[in-house]
């Protein structure tokens, strides 16, 4: 069923979980709302360039948690639809620069979809 959502809204992310589908009532408005996960690796630091691993073989990079944010889609029949993306938080122990992975769906900063017009 992931694979069939992610075709019927163009979505080709191969890191992006699509978990639960559900219709809520949200502002007086049926809408349905889609949940999902996207947590890719990174191959560095995105300030300092390190890699996820130093020479010892200990891990500079480490997995620091998720943040949800809302992501607008186009209407399916005749349904606001909007994408409950938890997005995979980093964090850099040679810098101590920590940052969010960046979903191809969506402008960094944004949260209306590329594909919305």
């Amino acid at each position: 069923m992931n694979n069939h959502i992610k075709k019927m809204l163009r979505i080709t992310d191969d890191n992006l979980n699509l978990i639960s589908t559900e219709e809520a009532n949200i502002n007086g408005m049926n809408t349905l709302i889609i949940k999902g996960t996207y947590s890719p690796m990174p191959s560095a630091c995105n300030n300092c360039h390190s890699s996820i691993v130093d020479r010892e073989g200990n891990s500079i990079i480490v997995k620091n948690g998720k943040k949800e944010v809302t992501i607008r889609l186009l209407p399916y029949q005749n349904l606001p639809t909007i994408l409950k993306l938890k997005k995979q938080r980093f964090y850099c122990r040679k810098c101590c620069h920590h940052w969010t992975a960046q979903c191809s769906i969506v402008e960094k900063n944004c949260h209306i979809s590329k594909f919305t017009t």
